[in-house]
């Protein structure tokens, strides 16, 4: 459903305190393993890796989301 639309309704869609906490816990956690693939401390794999175990941990609402975005495409579609 189109943003706009949505508001057009009126309809509003928030996150509570707590899915809020998960999802900020989840991106932080992802920031500090993000600026270790740069530097070449981790490998892909284990960034991979990581990322499914935080996904796991801190069930994230938006996160969650996202992977399974990614996950559904194809490698020839990224």
């Amino acid at each position: 459903m189109p943003a706009i639309f949505v508001i057009a309704l009126g309809i509003r869609n928030c996150m509570t305190n707590e899915q809020f906490e998960r999802e900020m816990r989840y991106r932080v956690s992802m920031a500090v393993a993000n600026c270790m693939l740069r530097k070449g401390l981790i490998s892909q794999a284990e960034h991979e890796t990581f990322d499914a175990l935080m996904i796991e941990k801190h069930q994230p609402p938006i996160g969650n989301i996202l992977l399974k975005t990614s996950v559904d495409k194809s490698p020839s579609e990224s």
